[in-house]
């Protein structure tokens, strides 16, 4: 008999650690926990975002970046499309547009997006550092404002 063997009190043969219920419970946990962080990190890039006013008339914003994703200390082209409660482009409207680094204060950058017709706007910015950056898109449609914030992971 070996001495150096575990014995279970019960006369059991003891259970590897590696199939203890407790452990893979652990195992699992960890693994959710990890795919959370993943897809947090992964960010909105490229994805609409939509904002609701308070009022009876509900706009659509969105916004694509170009190059996708942008580069540090290059100029990268903002589109953003206002759609009304049907679909349709609103044309003729103020959209400004903030951008702010996530995580560092690198300053605002701020301007004024140009109507090229149908519902789009276009504006650059050139991110000053990579990392996160919040862009806020501030519409007035109807005499409504609204906001929608979008991410994006810049390299």
């Amino acid at each position: 008999m070996n001495t150096n063997a575990l014995v279970r009190m019960d006369g059991r043969e003891p259970m590897s650690m590696l199939r203890a219920p407790e452990f893979r419970l652990a195992t699992g946990i960890l693994a959710l926990l990890m795919l959370a962080a993943t897809l947090a990190a992964c960010g909105a890039r490229g994805i609409s975002d939509a904002n609701t006013a308070s009022g009876e008339e509900k706009a659509t914003l969105t916004l694509a970046v170009d190059p996708d994703p942008p580069v540090a200390n290059q100029e990268a082209r903002l589109t953003i499309q206002v759609r009304d409660a049907s679909g349709k482009g609103v044309p003729g409207t103020n959209v400004e547009v903030v951008a702010e680094h996530a995580g560092m204060n690198m300053g605002k950058l701020t301007g004024v997006a140009t109507d090229v017709g149908g519902g789009t706007y276009t504006t650059t910015i050139t991110p000053t550092m990579a990392g996160t950056w919040k862009v806020r898109v501030t519409v007035d449609v109807n005499g409504k404002t609204q906001q929608a914030t979008f991410e994006l992971q810049v390299k």
